[in-house]
């Protein structure tokens, strides 16, 4: 059964956020998002079953000129590691 509220684990914990890292593709779409803390702590990330994210539930389409690409930073393991602690599904 899916949550009543599109992102549940965002409520109270998207003022922590500091900083974004969002994977988009080929045209500018999000398709996955990290949310980190000033301290560089993950704390938030979607689109899972439970949670479907601020960017990658949104109408946003990013483009390439206008933030940085992060090529070498370990999204996959950093995703994937939330994703197995918090025991939910990816969508």
């Amino acid at each position: 059964m899916l949550p009543l509220k599109a992102s549940p684990d965002y409520d109270g914990r998207m003022r922590m956020v500091s900083y974004w890292l969002v994977e988009i593709d080929e045209d500018g779409y999000p398709m996955r998002e990290v949310g980190f803390t000033a301290q560089h702590e993950p704390i938030l990330f979607a689109p899972t079953t439970r949670n479907y994210g601020l960017w990658t539930d949104s109408d946003r389409v990013f483009s390439r000129d206008e933030f940085e690409e992060r090529a070498n930073f370990p999204f996959d393991a950093i995703w994937n590691k939330l994703l197995k602690n918090s025991k939910q599904v990816p969508l």
